[in-house]
């Protein structure tokens, strides 16, 4: 985020400059407290979201941006627990 940036704001902005997709930002979906190993600890906020615009593309910290099937899930190199936080929410089911 940026100083004094509203969080649906720096989400919005984000997503558009990692994907370079404009979306309506829905509901939060969880909310993670992550340390890391010097100290700081990471506020991560994940919310539901609707594609409006823009077209698909990879950011400048990425290899790749596509859009998958719950079934390729396995075969990725996801974060972990992601497939997990994703079934509970209600977005993909694992294993499926």
């Amino acid at each position: 985020m940026e100083p004094g940036e509203a969080l649906i704001d720096a989400v919005e902005r984000e997503v558009l400059e990692e994907t370079g997709l404009h979306v309506r930002v829905g509901e939060e979906l969880w909310r993670l407290r992550i340390p890391a190993r010097d100290g700081r600890v990471f506020d991560v906020h994940d919310f539901a979201a609707t594609v409006i615009g823009g077209d698909l593309k990879f950011g400048d910290d990425a290899n790749d941006a596509r859009w998958v099937a719950a079934t390729e899930f396995e075969s990725l190199p996801l974060t972990t627990d992601l497939a997990d936080y994703l079934g509970r929410a209600g977005i993909v089911l694992p294993d499926s």
